[in-house]
C-alpha cells in the first residue's frame, strides 16, 4: 500500500508516554490502556517512514522539532 502515497509522516511516542496521556486525558485506567495500547512494530513502522516526529515531549519541544 506504501506505493500509493508519495510521502508517509509517522507521529512516534513510546507506548509507556502513550498511555500516561491517554489516562490523564480520558480518564482512563491503567489497565484499560494496556488493554488499547497494541503490539506494533515500531521499528518497522519507523523504517517505512519519510519523516518521523517525535512527540516524547511537550508541545513546544515537537514544534521546535
Amino acid at each position: 500500500m506504501q506505493h500509493l502515497f508519495d510521502l508517509t509522516m509517522l507521529v512516534f511516542i513510546a507506548p509507556k508516554e502513550q498511555i500516561r496521556r491517554l489516562m490523564a486525558r480520558n480518564g482512563v485506567a491503567k489497565k484499560s490502556g494496556k488493554k488499547i495500547e497494541k503490539p506494533d512494530a515500531d521499528s518497522e513502522k519507523i523504517s517505512l517512514a519519510d519523516i518521523v516526529i517525535d512527540n516524547e515531549g511537550s508541545i513546544p519541544e515537537t514544534e521546535r522539532g
